[in-house]
């Protein structure tokens, strides 16, 4: 597509000030994880219901970043998978890895493991 249609049709992709595409990695609780590149046009809930959903997601999904970061509940789901959206939901995109939580996983102990992670 760059080849293609050069940086002018890449830089069209996206949205607000994120552009271009961005390679997403979905993980955790779902049916189909892995790779996934997309332009800057999806919201959380969006790449979680076409990409992975099983059916039992509906408790938060974490954007992450180098270190573990924002966990949105699913009343924050719609927020679009951008860098500006993302901060003002208090996440960062980072590298572009969502994990999907269920109503099995202990937060607690997800927790836990993310303050052992950061230390």
């Amino acid at each position: 597509m760059i080849l293609r249609d050069g940086a002018c049709g890449y830089r069209d992709f996206g949205q607000a000030r994120s552009r271009g595409t961005l390679p997403l990695q979905l993980a955790g609780n779902v049916r189909h994880g892995g790779l996934i590149e997309r332009a800057f046009d999806l919201t959380v809930r969006e790449l979680i219901e076409e990409y992975g959903w099983h059916g039992q997601w509906r408790r938060c999904a974490q954007c992450r970043s180098a270190a573990p970061r924002a966990y949105l509940p699913v009343s924050q789901l719609d927020t679009p998978l951008e860098y500006e959206a993302l901060a003002a939901a208090g996440g960062l995109l980072g590298h572009g890895g969502v994990v999907v939580f269920d109503d099995t996983v202990d937060m607690l102990q997800m927790a836990r493991y993310a303050m052992e992670f950061c230390a």
